[in-house]
């Protein structure tokens, strides 16, 4: 995570950080109605592989 943030701090990189999610140029348009629906998809697509991922880990367990 502190890499991510010294790549946020870098003007040149801050399009390659995971801050960027959340920043203010992506969140403040969410005050005025407008949805960012390219970051919503980006964030739901990692949602459902991790959820895959831990699902597909946790199968393989024998508690």
């Amino acid at each position: 995570m502190l890499l991510q943030l010294a790549v946020y701090m870098i003007d040149k990189l801050w399009d390659y950080s995971l801050y960027n999610l959340i920043d203010l140029d992506v969140t403040l348009p969410i005050e005025q109605g407008i949805s960012p629906w390219y970051e919503t998809t980006w964030l739901a697509g990692l949602i459902v592989l991790f959820y895959g991922l831990a699902y597909m880990g946790f199968r393989k367990r024998d508690f």
